[in-house]
């Protein structure tokens, strides 16, 4: 019982309440700023146009792009960029809807630029993939935790037919 609170104490700690204020309303600027989205959009999609884009070229700076054309726009942090925090992603697409995970993406998403080379179908399949929960925007029920580290995640967890690997 109390490992159990101290890591709740962990998920909701202050300084995890204030990043992720901070990081919804860096987001929500973000997708307003439609010009500044759609050029990082057409930048990326350029780069992954490619007959050979390098692995994790549909990550951005501030969004990601799904082979559809889907998009989110994002803020993560990872507790090895501040150890009072633990990881935390929030984004939103280009459904119009908010998104967090507790998955591991690493400091600047590594595991998305270096490691997983697999770019998503659609927005839907990366939440899939990447344990992305919806959340209203605003409150702190995007603090709960999504992600243990021992669920499968990736093109491991998702596994569609039809899916391949652009780096084959």
């Amino acid at each position: 019982m109390v490992a159990l609170l101290a890591r709740d104490d962990r998920l909701h700690a202050k300084p995890r309440r204030e990043w992720k204020d901070q990081a919804i309303a860096k987001v929500d600027q973000r997708a307003k700023d439609q010009q500044a989205l759609q050029s990082e959009i057409d930048g990326l999609k350029a780069t992954f146009a490619t007959t050979r884009p390098a692995p994790g070229s549909w990550v951005g700076e501030d969004v990601l792009v799904m082979k559809n054309g889907d998009w989110i726009a994002y803020e993560n942090i990872c507790s090895k960029e501040d150890a009072r925090i633990h990881d935390l992603f929030i984004g939103r697409g280009s459904d119009g809807k908010w998104y967090y995970s507790t998955f591991h993406f690493c400091i600047g998403m590594t595991v998305l630029r270096h490691m997983e080379e697999w770019q998503p179908d659609s927005l839907a399949q990366f939440a899939d993939a990447y344990l992305l929960v919806r959340f209203d925007g605003r409150s702190n029920e995007c603090l709960k935790a999504t992600w243990t580290g021992a669920e499968p995640y990736g093109l491991g967890k998702v596994q569609m037919p039809g899916t391949t690997n652009p780096s084959q």
